[in-house]
């Protein structure tokens, strides 16, 4: 018979165990992921097995209840909420470095197609934030004013980019999204996942987003 697949996203903290070795249990959720020994990670179930704990903190690994396993292949997480604002800098960064912009505009012209660039630029703290370019506007525009739904197709194709030969988990794939604009993206996502070899696994509480897979 076929088994329940079960995907959990959650704050762990990582402890010692009496064979010098160590383990992660379940932590509090006002802890800070920033914590050094508190880490977000993605609990994989079928069934009823244990369950397989993957750290995203853009290294894939597995562990067991008082071992672990060397980094394998990266693994990127699209919260509901979007991607940490504090992380987007590095992982476009990573765009740069692997030529994939062309590819994020491409996603991102479905909802703007005047689109004509996209930086990255200091507030004046270390916090950097993206602003993008219209055709024939000589203003930049902060991203996050554009609305959500560019947004989202930002962090969606940032996150995808950022794991060549990994895992892409993409909670809630339609928020922020018309129901038309989901039709034409998943064709560019598909394209970005064949072409870095990134595995998908994606959620949804919309019909219209399952039609618009199929």
């Amino acid at each position: 018979g076929t088994e329940p697949l079960t995907l959990r996203c959650g704050l762990f903290r990582r402890v010692a165990s009496d064979d010098d070795m160590f383990r992660y249990e379940r932590a509090d959720r006002h802890l800070s992921a920033q914590d050094d020994e508190t880490f977000e990670m993605l609990e994989i179930e079928v069934g009823h097995k244990r369950p397989l704990r993957l750290r995203t903190d853009r290294v894939l690994s597995s562990f067991g209840p008082a071992s672990t396993v060397e980094p394998t292949s990266p693994v990127s997480v699209v919260a509901t909420g979007g991607v940490n604002e504090g992380d987007v800098g590095t992982l476009f960064d990573r765009v740069v470095v692997l030529k994939a912009e062309q590819l994020l505009l491409d996603c991102m012209r479905l909802i703007e197609p005047r689109i004509d660039g996209i930086a990255m630029v200091s507030t004046g703290t270390r916090r950097r934030i993206p602003i993008i370019g219209i055709e024939g506007v000589q203003e930049r525009f902060p991203l996050r004013t554009m609305g959500d739904g560019l947004t989202r197709i930002f962090h969606i194709a940032l996150a995808i980019a950022n794991a060549k030969g990994g895992v892409v988990v993409i909670d809630e794939f339609e928020n922020g999204l018309y129901w038309e604009v989901q039709r034409s993206l998943w064709p560019l996502v598909f394209k970005m996942a064949d072409l870095l070899d990134v595995q998908l696994f994606v959620t949804t509480h919309s019909n219209d987003c399952l039609r618009g897979f199929t």
